[in-house]
């Protein structure tokens, strides 16, 4: 009975103990807590200030200065297309304006074409109303074909178009105009302006040799 007695107390003392040790180390982790939590005052700004880390470079994310230079080009990219935007209508306005000019150049000359090839060939046989219908159609479509090239020399490219002669009155050469006559033609222009010259010289001569052999005979 007593060994039993002996027995019990000395279970009831170690359940003390470890009821006694689990207490202290208690109260140790909450001191620990408290004293985590509640800092002193100089501790606790220097936590607060303490330097954190920039969001950027904490998440892979782009550096400010980088952020500013692609602001920037985003700004002159976007000014230098709004500036493109406003000229393109002018543009696009010229561009028509030749193209329009370009379709009724083609137009007029397909029409020219169709006139000169709808002529009756000119012979010697031919009579005086169809000569004269030919030289109206050759001469008006001369004229229209210096107009519409005149258009399209404006041009930076313009068409290119078989060169013909221009009428004299438009101002330009009229070296194709003379290489365009036949040789009777010429002759006849020819004889009809030097003629009068040597007629003219021919009786100058003729006076001055009966002046100077009167002047002599005397």
């Amino acid at each position: 009975m007593a060994n039993k007695s002996e027995f019990l107390s000395r279970g009831l003392h170690k359940i003390r103990t470890q009821l006694a040790e689990a207490q202290a180390s208690k109260k140790a982790g909450e001191q620990h807590e408290k004293t985590e939590i509640i800092r002193p005052p100089q501790q606790a700004a220097q936590h607060n200030n303490a330097p954190s880390k920039e969001p950027g470079k904490e998440h892979g994310k782009i550096p400010s200065p980088r952020c500013e230079e692609l602001d920037r080009a985003r700004f002159s990219l976007s000014e230098k297309l709004s500036n493109a935007l406003a000229i393109l209508p002018d543009g696009i306005g010229k561009h028509e304006t030749r193209l329009q000019e370009l379709n009724a150049a083609r137009d007029s000359f397909n029409e020219m074409l169709a006139k000169l090839q709808a002529l009756e060939e000119i012979s010697s046989s031919s009579n005086d109303a169809a000569i004269d219908e030919a030289v109206k159609t050759i001469e008006a479509v001369r004229v229209e074909f210096a107009r519409n090239s005149e258009k399209l020399s404006k041009y930076e490219e313009p068409c290119e178009v078989p060169s013909a002669p221009l009428p004299a009155h438009h101002g330009n050469s009229i070296l194709p105009e003379i290489l365009s006559l036949s040789f009777w033609q010429l002759f006849t222009i020819g004889l009809a302006v030097f003629l009068p010259l040597m007629l003219t010289i021919f009786f100058a001569a003729i006076i001055l040799g009966m002046i100077i052999h009167a002047a002599m005979g005397r």
